[in-house]
């Protein structure tokens, strides 16, 4: 059964006389699950960012992040703590199920007064508290740790004759931001993984994070704040954080996307334009927004007012992050089309060109029968082995949402020769100039280098007196 209330009765089901009807009275009963917190959740959290290492080592992995029923909040920081289970289900004995809270001090500095717990609603099995982390009077550089220890102790009624104690415990941090994360992400926070894959990769070139990005193409960044143990602030709307971009002409960063919505104190919306080059991102927290007022922080009124982050343990009065982007074109393969002449006995090769995207290219061919292929940075280079047609398609790995680059390379021994000249009568002594043509199997004139490979007999046949 499902979780609820529920009513069950007894029948007889072959009476001896059939017009009578013999049935116990109904019993109700309540099936319940033990409280557990359904939200916040931080696999939600995470759900619209992804971040690469590299192109071959697969998704980054934020449960490092994280912990089980910890959830960690900068100050003046809310959060929706939601519950589900119990026995709520007799409204008129709720005095019979009083939910209570304790609040344990987990450090040393904490001070009782920086976490709040506020009910917000009640249902049937269901509940929702506001937890609220206040500015601390002495330590503001410290880390506030508490564990609320939640019960739901029933007694014994006339509804519900056997009592049962629920209990239910999870921490709450609050603190200050002790490093930051800069990561692209999806507009929207629901996991999509066709949207993930299209984001940005990430390579890590001398130490810095590099990532390519197309022109003329818009995404989204968003700003993690981690606390002393690495772990992902929660809420950190309190915190002013700006985004920033080094060269304006190539990338410039929004706190709307172009359809006017708000994003948030976490995300940005970024468009790059028709130049090609690299810049820096940097994401910068340095002041809380005034906590005089309400604690709403990003979202409360007259947030304008800040005052300064305070020196974190790392020694500085900022914590930032920095990403190299470098701003790309398509990848392009040049030539588009070749006809190559593969002479008998002797080994040849051709080379087509990789211009623009990252560097980083992924080649296949539709037949690896007829040619040999080799990669050697940005250049393709085929060597010929029978005669057939070749589809050579270059794929920018880096780079998600770049459009494939295709050339074709037609291998062909000469299919027709075709000689003439300006003039066909000459003096004796004099000199002609004629012209020797070799057609490929689709009967197009061969490229003049392709000339250098053929070897040609002249034959003169005289005819007349």
């Amino acid at each position: 059964m499902a979780p609820g209330l529920a009513r069950i009765q007894a029948k007889l089901a072959n009476p001896v006389e059939l017009h009578k009807q013999i049935e116990t009275t109904f019993m109700e009963i309540a099936v319940f699950n033990g409280l557990k917190t359904v939200n916040p959740s931080y696999d939600y959290f995470f759900a619209d960012l992804v971040s690469k290492v590299s192109s071959s080592s697969g998704p980054k992995n934020f449960n490092e992040h994280w912990a089980p029923k910890i959830f960690d909040l900068a100050f003046n920081s809310k959060l929706a703590w939601q519950l589900q289970g119990g026995t709520n289900y007799w409204k008129d004995a709720h005095e019979k199920y009083n939910t209570i809270h304790k609040l344990v001090a987990l450090s040393e500095k904490a001070e009782d007064k920086v976490l709040e717990i506020r009910e917000d609603s009640e249902e049937q099995g269901f509940f929702i508290y506001r937890v609220s982390c206040g500015m601390p009077y002495y330590g503001k550089n410290a880390q506030h740790k508490f564990e609320v220890q939640t019960e739901q102790s029933n007694q014994a009624t006339r509804l519900l004759l056997r009592p049962v104690t629920h209990k239910h415990s999870v921490q709450f941090h609050c603190e200050p931001p002790a490093t930051s994360q800069l990561h692209w992400a999806q507009k929207l926070s629901s996991p999509d993984p066709a949207q993930l894959a299209k984001l940005p990769k990430q390579r890590v070139s001398n130490s810095e994070k590099l990532f390519f990005v197309l022109v003329n193409s818009e995404n989204f960044v968003r700003t993690l704040l981690l606390d002393r143990d690495h772990q992902a602030l929660f809420n950190h709307s309190s915190v002013l954080t700006e985004v920033t971009s080094s060269n304006t002409t190539l990338l410039q960063v929004y706190d709307k996307a172009e359809e006017t919505t708000v994003l948030g104190y976490d995300k940005r919306f970024t468009r790059t334009f028709s130049d090609i080059g690299t810049l820096y991102l940097r994401a910068k927290s340095s002041a809380y927004f005034d906590y005089k007022g309400s604690s709403g922080g990003y979202f409360a009124a007259g947030s304008a007012t800040t005052v300064p982050l305070g020196r974190s343990s790392y020694g500085s009065d900022f914590v930032e992050d920095v990403m190299k982007v470098q701003v790309v074109r398509n990848v392009e393969v040049w030539p588009k089309y070749k006809s190559v002449y593969i002479p008998k006995n002797r080994q040849t090769s051709f080379t087509f060109k990789i211009r623009e995207g990252s560097g980083f290219y992924q080649v296949k061919t539709n037949d690896t029968e007829i040619a040999e292929l080799t990669l050697k940075e940005s250049e393709i280079i085929i060597t010929p082995k029978h005669e057939g047609g070749l589809r050579i398609t270059v794929e920018d790995i880096e780079v998600p949402e770049s459009k494939f680059a295709v050339a074709e390379l037609l291998i062909s021994d000469i299919h027709r020769l075709k000689l003439e000249a300006n003039a066909t009568l000459m003096e004796q002594g004099s000199q002609i100039v004629m012209n020797l043509t070799a057609f490929d199997r689709r009967m197009e004139e061969f490229d003049p280098e392709q000339y250098e490979l053929m070897i040609f007999d002249i034959e003169i046949e005289k005819t007349g007196v």
